[in-house]
């Protein structure tokens, strides 16, 4: 599936006749996923997916919303990276009164479980702590699998939380894929609400 088919009808916000200086200030950085230039894309656990050209167009956010809270989000290169077929993570976010409930993770198994993309962590793109806390915790957890792009082999966790000490650099391109997971995916990525939870409960496998 080619990611820009979610985005084909959303509005250019440029061509807003009313201008919205929080969609397009850059100085705010959390995205509020307003349906003026945002949509629904899918479901996860029966939640809602929203997608946003909020960042500009070479940028395309998935998130979690809850009224007029943001509950978690991504952000990944709009185009693939041609030499490992794979979109680029750009910012891993999650609101900190909503750590630990499976929010991010969730975000990344609905692109790579349901849209079918593998996730790129370049050995140049610094993450933050957020999104190794988050990368940590999933390959712990075996919700996630991080795979060296030179020897196609999984990454050990102990090399992981040592490329943490590093100035949290990685040594190497990494792709991001997801395990197995005991309960069973409903749909292809669109509006389906009536899943079984897999991630976002408290009660289920993962957590």
């Amino acid at each position: 599936m080619k990611l820009k088919e979610l985005f084909s009808i959303l509005p250019n916000l440029e061509l807003l006749h009313i201008k919205e200086d929080f969609a397009t200030d850059p100085a705010i950085t959390i995205p509020d996923f307003n349906p003026r230039y945002s949509k629904i894309v899918g479901t996860y656990d029966g939640k809602d997916v929203w997608g946003s050209r909020f960042f500009g167009p070479d940028h395309d956010a998935y998130g979690f919303a809850d009224k007029d809270q943001v509950l978690a989000f991504v952000v990944i290169g709009s185009d693939k990276n041609a030499k490992y077929d794979a979109y680029p993570i750009e910012r891993i976010w999650t609101d900190p009164s909503q750590h630990g409930k499976g929010y991010a993770t969730a975000l990344i198994l609905f692109l790579t479980q349901k849209l079918k993309v593998k996730l790129l962590i370049d050995k140049n793109e610094k993450l933050t702590q957020d999104s190794w806390d988050w990368l940590i915790k999933g390959v712990e957890k075996k919700r996630l699998n991080a795979i060296d792009v030179k020897t196609n082999k999984i990454v050990k966790l102990t090399k992981l939380k040592k490329e943490l000490k590093q100035k949290q650099l990685t040594s190497t391109a990494l792709i991001i894929e997801s395990t197995s997971t005991l309960a069973t995916l409903f749909g292809t990525g669109y509006r389906i609400l009536k899943e079984m939870p897999s991630i976002i409960s408290e009660n289920s496998y993962y957590e």
